[in-house]
């Protein structure tokens, strides 16, 4: 409850927006889709009585479960505890295939990942998506052969998607305007080449309009192997304690953006205004502070 507290009062921050479709696995997909347990209510009442249920997949060698616990799932954690969701991936063929599945939103939470990691195992990668407007959760698995495989899904994340996601909805039956589905659609991202901000103290002028869109990829500093979490580049208020700021030169036209790292984040910019990416650099801002706040306090949510 008061991870979910923590999400609504931070989310009225901010104005709910779509996310951006995940790009399509490369190759042939074998698409289960809905055509698996883990897509049906009989999955969810077996999940709420017994914290776990099963799939198997026909079409391929794989047996797909959803579990409460992750002793229960097949990992090996200190403590077991049944905060999160673990989806486990048992695929007994020897050769590599992409096999897409929708899962009920009650079992897994909608949310967008990309490459997600699995906790046990290299051989599968998965990439997360929401469908039919949040009513499953899409999970395009890239499978390397045989594998047992078991992917974690916080819970926290799913509660931020499904409190925008609601949010979304009131907007939208309140003044009949439906959010957007991509919020990066207005424009092309342009990149900064690093080298171009690289030491202390550099500066890069961007030639964009007023209220351009200009993001740091903050996984780069954080040095993660996650996916890139795309935040707004903030002022110079206080350099020092930023890894890239940015200001306005009087009487030029377009944007500074400044590194104080010698080894500075990935910079990214639209040619044009995109008030989408503003509302989709503010919402990871919001799941960023959700994150230090699980992380600095996590043992007062368990």
């Amino acid at each position: 409850m008061i991870r979910k507290a923590i999400v609504v009062a931070l989310l009225a921050l901010v104005v709910s927006s779509g996310f951006a479709p995940l790009a399509a696995a490369q190759g042939d997909v074998i698409a289960i889709d809905e055509d698996n347990h883990l897509a049906t209510d009989a999955a969810v009442e077996e999940f709420q009585s017994d914290g776990k249920t099963t799939a198997e997949i026909d079409r391929v060698q794989m047996t797909l479960s959803v579990h409460d616990d992750p002793c229960e799932a097949g990992l090996d954690p200190i403590v077991c505890s049944t905060q999160n969701t673990y989806l486990r991936v048992q695929y007994d063929e020897g050769i590599e295939r992409t096999v897409r599945v929708k899962v009920d939103a009650e079992l897994v939470e909608p949310r967008v990942k990309q490459g997600l990691q699995a906790e046990n195992s290299d051989a599968v990668v998965a990439n997360v998506e929401p469908g039919e407007n949040g009513e499953y959760t899409v999970i395009t698995l890239e499978l390397d052969g045989k594998s047992d495989a078991v992917f974690e899904f916080n819970a926290a994340e799913g509660m931020l998607w499904d409190v925008r996601h609601s949010a979304s909805g009131a907007v939208e039956d309140v003044t009949g305007i439906s959010a957007p589905d991509n919020p990066l659609s207005s424009g092309e991202w342009q990149y900064v080449d690093p080298s171009a901000l690289a030491g202390e103290d550099t500066t890069k002028h961007l030639d964009v309009p007023d209220g351009a869109t200009v993001q740091y990829d903050r996984g780069d500093i954080e040095n993660t192997t996650e996916d890139s979490t795309w935040l707004a580049v903030p002022d110079c208020e206080n350099p020092s304690e930023q890894p890239v700021c940015s200001y306005e030169a009087d009487g030029e036209s377009g944007v500074y953006v400044m590194s104080t790292q010698e080894e500075p984040p990935q910079v990214r910019y639209t040619d044009g205004v995109s008030p989408g990416g503003h509302v989709g650099g503010a919402l990871n801002e919001l799941q960023s502070i959700v994150d230090d706040t699980l992380n600095q306090f996590g043992s007062l949510f368990e």
